[in-house]
């Protein structure tokens, strides 16, 4: 079974203050002939505000945001009965991805609904009373974060634009892992609904290809280059993947901004961790311990201003600083639960 995780801008739902109805019944009957294929899809879609401001009073009301969701899942709906396609409304919340619990939940959730061959339709939960309190970047990281959770090998963030572009206009077709030229490429603008905008995008990418996921971003107006995305063809700017790493160590990865803690490595432990062998974290290789964290709490890893990784700690702090006061070998991150950053 062929997993992917397809992001659509809310450029491409609303575009020249119109919504593009037509659009939208062929990317119905897109999901539908990709399920015919033996592809497992989920879509992370924009367009709940862009909906609000669209049918809403002007000024835009950013209380009427619930409505704006709801009209977006009725309007996907519609259009996907067309083409005999079931779809389920899925809001989620950064907070989702924090507890072990909950995260493996919601992907029994979304693989339930792919096994019953539901397209899970996937937003951001907003906060109506304040829409600067959203968590998530935008919805490129959502994307990352679904594809992760279930396992899915690639990312397509679909969009007005045809990639990465060259100063002369020009796509760049591929960005192998570690290369950071894209942002020379890019500027800070955003869309006129949305929060994120290239920058962001690629952003995402590179963090997807730490997970191991490939990322491509290409033009979603033409339907035909997602079709190309989704089943390997060149089209706009594929970012390309690192060395795959395990479920546990993705979710530890996923959960960088819910740390407890910061444990600063000396030099001989940075360069075990950078060099990418296989040991642990023992506090015998620990200068200092930041922050107070528990037994299972994920720990930030750093060398001086460097982030080496994330792990998840076999003590508390206290213990480990007793440890290290005492110069006591004791085991903080078993190899297998910490998530090193490459690069």
């Amino acid at each position: 079974m062929k997993r992917v995780v397809i992001k659509l801008s809310s450029g491409l739902l609303i575009s020249n203050q119109e919504v593009q109805y037509e659009w939208l019944d062929e990317l119905g009957r897109l999901v539908a002939s990709l399920q015919k294929d033996n592809y497992q899809v989920w879509l992370v879609t924009s367009g709940a505000v862009a909906l609000t401001r669209h049918y809403g009073n002007d000024p835009f009301n950013k209380h009427d945001i619930t409505k704006g969701q709801s009209k977006l899942f009725n309007l996907y709906k519609k259009a996907f009965s067309k083409s005999g396609v079931d779809v389920a409304e899925v809001l989620i919340a950064k907070e989702d991805f924090e507890h072990r619990k909950r995260y493996l939940e919601i992907r029994d959730n979304f693989n339930n609904l792919a096994q019953q061959q539901v397209i899970a339709l996937i937003n951001d939960l907003e906060n109506v009373e304040d829409l600067a309190l959203r968590q998530f970047s935008d919805n490129d990281e959502i994307a990352g974060l679904v594809a992760s959770l279930v396992d899915a090998h690639k990312v397509i963030l679909a969009s007005t634009v045809s990639g990465v572009l060259r100063p002369d206009g020009t796509v760049v077709s591929e960005m192998l892992y570690g290369d950071k030229s894209w942002a020379s490429y890019v500027t800070k603008k955003t869309s006129e609904h949305g929060k994120g905008g290239m920058e962001f995008k690629c952003i995402a990418a590179e963090h997807n290809a730490q997970r191991g996921l490939e990322t491509i971003i290409c033009d979603g107006s033409i339907l035909e280059n997602v079709k190309k995305a989704v089943t390997g063809k060149q089209i706009g700017t594929k970012f390309i993947s690192d060395k795959r790493i395990a479920a546990r160590k993705r979710w530890i990865l996923d959960k960088k901004d819910f740390t407890n803690g910061v444990i600063q490595v000396d030099d001989g432990l940075a360069r075990v961790i950078e060099d990418g062998k296989s040991a642990s974290l023992l506090t015998v290789g620990i200068e200092s311990i930041e922050g107070k964290f528990l037994v299972n709490d994920i720990i930030t890893i750093r060398h001086r201003k460097k982030i080496l990784g994330y792990g998840e700690a076999t003590l508390d702090a206290e213990t480990a600083r007793e440890a290290i006061t005492n110069k006591i070998s004791k085991l903080l991150v078993h190899y297998d639960k910490y998530a090193r950053i490459r690069g």
